[in-house]
């Protein structure tokens, strides 16, 4: 399981406990395997929102630790004033801790603190949504639509207007691959062509280029060559991420640790030998996050000026995520991602692999998923690089990781047409391959418990569609027993005796590192079924993998 930490700016008990800039722990906090979301706000209302397997958290001096009872929620934003979350049925809802605020569009709020679904988005496909302080915007990624609503002024709502007035949902954009927003007014978008442009307010030259009202997007020339894994935005400033681990920064000297202002993006001398995961604004300081877990932090902490950047804080076990809240509280976790290391020893030691590439074993599957072609294409540019080559790409493809020399895995990757690896998941991957019975390569038969008797077990199955390199990589048992079987078998008969939905979760389990529980579910029969599941089917200790169903069947109690 995770663990959550939170350091910095507890006003108003906005960290959720009483104490003031200690490392803390935060025990109720539920993140899965692949949770790589924490979303934090806001400190001028004194409240904090966090995202974590699904829930939508809430701390301030009143709600210590409160459940918005909003489910399946796969991305928060927030800015000081109103904040969104997404489903994953693309449902958007909104709130704020204030009733006059307006900022998505739509009719106010009655109850400001209740989450209102925003209908009007309902039948538009958004896939991201984002938030300056005074805007929101919803990004279609499939269609590359831009959808905007908010103030007007300073080109918030990327519409060329110097009036204050709100404006409704409105199409803003077209051809738009990604959104970078924070706590701020101004932002970035993408688009599919590869440009970066920046809108919104420039008086610090926040956007990297020279000061102007930038009432409507200029495209930011020193970023659009570059290949970029995020933008984090604060208040007088952004800092850009890119995929070699390099951090550039531009705007107000005092947020971003620099003795001068930086009128365009510039890297940091100091960070030349660090590879930087991950980076996180609040309103005039930044944190970052190493590839060995370090925190780093820029700008002003605690009313203190950085001159250059530093360390924040090591952790007993590597940090694997942060986010800022809106002052100086920051929210960090560590998670061990055992899909990840499930993967990847699968790879390691070449089990049940059914192709090979240059006598490398592989899986034709993943290799599919990952690459995002065919198996005979993906041939076919595999054979113009070197076998050394062909195992950095495999480290990428098997676990994420582009540590070993990424220049040379960016490199790789744009033969297959990937740009931005931040879009190209492990854990994503191997969630579109649940739902794909047509790649699936073997059958699990879980005996019919209910239409079988002692003399007759086994005559009757029920079938579940798997993936044979999937239940390898997890599970030790299934390991043995596709080893065991001949290539030319395509089923394997389940000897647990688990009753069919208690298997159907553990294979979700597999695929995602979550259980996909419902409360037509019979919550206490599954918890006796799954007692014994990690020594049965011998999981990686890691994983704790009864625990976390545990504090999952919480809420549903």
């Amino acid at each position: 399981m995770g663990e959550v930490y939170t350091i910095g700016d507890n006003t108003y008990g906005s960290l959720g406990y009483h104490d003031h800039r200690k490392l803390r722990i935060i025990n109720k906090i539920e993140l899965s395997e692949d949770d790589q979301t924490l979303m934090c706000s806001n400190s001028r209302n004194s409240s904090c929102f966090l995202l974590g397997s699904g829930v939508v958290y809430r701390f301030n001096e009143n709600f210590y630790f409160d459940d918005l009872k909003l489910q399946d929620v796969v991305q928060i934003v927030s800015a000081v004033q109103h904040s969104l979350a997404l489903t994953g049925e693309g449902k958007v809802y909104a709130w704020s801790m204030e009733s006059g605020t307006n900022y998505y569009g739509f009719q106010k709020l009655n109850d400001p603190e209740k989450p209102l679904l925003l209908e009007d988005l309902t039948e538009k496909g958004i896939t991201s949504i984002h938030v300056t302080n005074e805007s929101s915007l919803f990004l279609n990624e499939l269609n590359g639509n831009l959808y905007a609503s908010g103030v007007k002024n300073r080109g918030l709502c990327l519409c060329n207007s110097s009036n204050k007035n709100n404006i409704k949902l409105q199409l803003v954009q077209t051809n738009v691959e990604r959104v970078f927003t924070g706590y701020s007014f101004h932002g970035f978008i993408e688009k599919t062509n590869g440009e970066i442009e920046g809108f919104g307010n420039n008086e610090e030259n926040q956007l990297g280029i020279a000061k102007t009202t930038n009432q409507t997007p200029h495209v930011i020339p020193e970023l659009t060559n570059l290949s970029i894994k995020s933008i984090s935005v604060g208040e007088k400033f952004s800092m850009v991420l890119t995929t070699d681990g390099k951090i550039l920064s531009s705007g107000n000297k005092e947020s971003i640790s620099t003795r001068n202002n930086q009128t365009q993006f510039t890297g940091y001398i100091q960070l030349n030998d660090v590879f930087m995961v991950q980076i996180s604004s609040g309103a005039s300081f930044a944190v970052s996050l190493s590839e060995g877990g370090d925190v780093w932090i820029f700008g002003i902490w605690q009313r203190k000026d950085n001159i250059h950047p530093r360390i924040l804080t090591k952790f007993v076990k590597p940090c694997t995520g942060l986010q800022c809240t809106y002052s100086t509280g920051v929210w960090f976790y560590c998670t061990r991602n055992t899909i990840n290391e499930d993967l990847f020893n699968l790879y390691k030691n070449g089990y049940v692999s059914d192709c090979k590439i240059k006598n490398i074993p592989l899986h034709k599957c993943l290799l599919e998923s990952r690459l995002k072609k065919s198996f005979n294409e993906i041939c076919q540019i595999l054979e113009n690089i070197t076998d050394k080559e062909i195992r950095f790409l495999m480290n990428w493809v098997y676990s994420d990781e582009i540590k070993t020399n990424p220049k040379k895995i960016i490199e790789l990757l744009l033969l297959f047409e990937i740009k931005n690896i931040s879009k190209h998941k492990l854990s994503q991957d191997l969630k579109q391959l649940l739902n794909n019975e047509k790649s699936m390569d073997f059958k699990l038969l879980i005996p019919d418990l209910e239409n079988n008797d002692d003399e007759d077990e086994g005559k009757s199955f029920e079938e579940i569609p798997v993936h044979k390199f999937i239940l390898s990589a997890r599970s030790g048992l299934f390991r043995e027993m596709f080893q065991k079987v001949e290539k030319t078998e395509n089923q394997v008969q389940d000897y647990s005796g688990k009753s069919m939905e208690t298997m159907e979760l553990l294979i979700n389990y597999f695929y995602t590192g979550n259980f996909d529980l419902t409360a037509d579910n019979d919550i206490n029969f599954i918890s006796e079924e799954l007692q014994d599941v990690q020594d049965y089917y011998q999981l990686n200790p890691n994983s704790s993998f009864y625990t976390k169903f545990q504090q999952l069947t919480k809420r549903f109690n």
